[in-house]
Parts: C-alpha cells; sequence; structure tokens
C-alpha cells in the first residue's frame, strides 16, 4: 500500500489535535500488504463500517484512543514492553491529572487455543495492574484491516529482540512512522 502526502497531512494534523503532540519529519511509506487493504484504504465507507464493528466489538467509544500491537504473540515480539508502557502511560495521566480521552490497548495476535507461556505473563501483568478494562488481547487472524481502521496509533516492532520500536499512526489509508527507540 503506497501511502499519499496528503494523508501525511492529514495524521499531522489529527496527532496534534488528538493528542497534543507535533509530529517529526514523517515518510511515505510502502506496507507491501494485502489486496484487502488497498481495497479498504481507497473506500472511506469501508473504513467507517470497520472502525464502528471493532470498536462496538470491544465496547469502546468512538472518542477513545486506541493503540494496537498486532503480530502473533507466540513470537514475543515486544507486546510486554508496549504493555508496560502503556500502564506507565496511564499512570503519568492519572498523577498529573490530564484531560485525555480514555485509551485503550488492543494486542491482536493472541492464541486462545494454544496460550503460551509469554501470553500468561501478558495476562497475569494486565490483571494484576488492575487494566483489564482497558486491555484487550485479540484472537490472531488473517484479516487485520479491521483493526488498522479502528485504531488510532499502531506500534510496531522494528527490529528481531525487540531492540528498537517505531509508533505507526494507523489506518488502512495512512501511517506515519514516529522514529527513534521506544523504551517501556
Amino acid at each position: 500500500m503506497i501511502d499519499s502526502n496528503t494523508t501525511t497531512e492529514y495524521w499531522k494534523n489529527r496527532a496534534h489535535e488528538r493528542l497534543g503532540i507535533q509530529m517529526p519529519k514523517t515518510y511515505v511509506v510502502h506496507l507491501g500488504n494485502s489486496k484487502e487493504l488497498m481495497e479498504v484504504a481507497g473506500s472511506y465507507v469501508a473504513r467507517r463500517v470497520l472502525k464502528e464493528h471493532i470498536r462496538e466489538s470491544l465496547e469502546v467509544q468512538n472518542e477513545d484512543l486506541l493503540f494496537a500491537i498486532i503480530n502473533s504473540v507466540y513470537r514475543e515480539k515486544g507486546q510486554d514492553l508496549f504493555l508496560q508502557s502503556f500502564y506507565k502511560s496511564l499512570n503519568v495521566i492519572r498523577e498529573q491529572k490530564l484531560e485525555v480521552p480514555a485509551m485503550h490497548a488492543i494486542i491482536v495476535g493472541s492464541d486462545i487455543n494454544a496460550q503460551t507461556k509469554f501470553e500468561g505473563e501478558l495476562r497475569n501483568f494486565v490483571a494484576k495492574q488492575g487494566i483489564l478494562d482497558r486491555v484487550h488481547l485479540v484472537n490472531k487472524t488473517l484479516g487485520v484491516a479491521p483493526y488498522l481502521a479502528a485504531i488510532d496509533v499502531l506500534v510496531q516492532n522494528s527490529q528481531p529482540g525487540r531492540r528498537t520500536l517505531r509508533l505507526k499512526f494507523g489506518r488502512p489509508r495512512g501511517v506515519e512512522i514516529l522514529s527513534g527507540p521506544f523504551v517501556a
């Protein structure tokens, strides 16, 4: 999927308005995903329907911010760092009494039928920290387009071994990358 400069500008404005952050230099990227993503990307109606369906199924409001990591949990691709960072962010917001939309984390890539030790650790962390209402583990799927349509921020592990994570503002139509190390 080849992004456009128009979409890049859209995400710069959205990041500034919704998250209050100034975007660094951005690049147009090619995701190389599937024909399905290309078709969804070209249809505003399809994106809207997918967004509403996923958010409704997760019981998440339209104005809530959704952060997601999409990768098979059994591969241990930084989901633990993602959850730790998400939890720390919730604490900073609470401690500083910041007024931001409700935030949710989605991990797409769970395997209910063959839960690994790592996934058990993720679930235990979520329960121990009392954020069950904010974290959603979704069974792995080949159809990621609905989740890309529904989320605001896609966190992507950019290197093996969980060395560097890059935030990607994700939608099927546009992806922005904030580069640099992401440390929990």
